[in-house]
């Protein structure tokens, strides 16, 4: 039961440290190892670079975000709902995350 704990407490916190990792340490090159890599965000550099730029800010907000949802559905429900919710969160939040980075690269005219 405590390593349950452990798990949901942990999922907010982890994606704040990797967002913040990829704020204070951007990738400087297009890679296929770290960064927010999509076909629009590989396209050059100009978009490689806006695409961290924004998603590193739009993961701390998610980040923060799932925080929250944690504490108040851990207080507010049993367990394993808590975590499988917490979860659900999190994996909806970062499809809206993809989904607002392509958006941002579309509108900044990155096809």
């Amino acid at each position: 039961m405590k390593a349950l704990l452990v798990t949901h407490f942990m999922m907010g916190p982890l994606l704040l440290v990797i967002a913040v990792l990829t704020k204070l340490f951007p990738p400087k090159k297009i890679n296929s190892i770290y960064g927010y890599r999509t076909r629009r965000s590989m396209q050059s550099e100009d978009a490689w670079r806006e695409a961290n730029t924004y998603n590193s800010n739009a993961m701390i907000v998610l980040a923060l975000l799932v925080s929250f949802f944690q504490l108040f559905a851990y207080q507010l429900l049993e367990e394993p709902t808590s975590l499988l919710l917490s979860a659900g969160f999190l994996v909806v939040g970062l499809m809206v995350m993809i989904f607002m980075t392509e958006r941002h690269l579309k509108a900044r005219g990155y096809k």
